[in-house]
């Protein structure tokens, strides 16, 4: 169930190009056995930590990366203290491939009125600088909700009374099985 946010990635304050690049490296990694022992046994200095730490310890020096799947990465902004993306090719952040952009994606809902995001303001898994960030970009198309934690939105009634809404101003049919 580690694996259930999809795949991880390491976010480093030092280039990592080769498997070597791993030796004492002080890596942040889930505070279980499997991820300590499997980063360990590729030579790094393993160690877990709570995410809420992890600013600040990339930031002092105290650790040089922190794995864990890329939208937790960039949700905690962790990419303003270290700039190296280990992922296929070990590239910088804001040298990522057009399909894994951020950057691109922000650029999507700035020049595209085609879609609706619904956002929990309250959501455990994001900073609290992006609401602010997504609403500069969505504009119109961002419905804010309060008190939904993590998806659990979608089961409340005003996000449903939401989207019943917008189905009958688009004259749309959704066809529930």
């Amino acid at each position: 169930s580690n694996w259930i946010y999809g795949a991880r990635d390491i976010l480093s304050t030092k280039k990592v190009v080769l498997p070597e690049d791993l030796d004492s490296l002080k890596l942040r990694v889930s505070s279980n056995d499997l991820s300590i022992t499997s980063f360990t046994d590729l030579g790094a200095n393993a160690l877990g930590m709570d995410m809420g730490d992890v600013y600040q310890a990339l930031q002092a020096g105290t650790i040089d990366a922190v794995e864990n799947p890329i939208t937790s990465l960039a949700n905690r902004s962790f990419q303003e203290v270290a700039k190296y993306l280990v992922k296929d090719e070990n590239t910088a952040i804001n040298d990522l491939t057009f399909e894994t952009s951020l950057y691109s994606i922000a650029d999507y809902l700035k020049d595209n009125n085609n879609y609706r995001i619904y956002y929990a303001i309250d959501d455990y898994l994001v900073n609290k600088k992006q609401p602010a960030q997504l609403k500069e970009y969505a504009r119109n198309n961002l419905v804010l909700l309060n008190n939904g934690s993590h998806l659990g939105f979608l089961y409340r009634n005003e996000f449903l009374a939401e989207l019943k809404r917008e189905i009958a101003k688009n004259k749309q049919i959704i066809a529930v099985k």
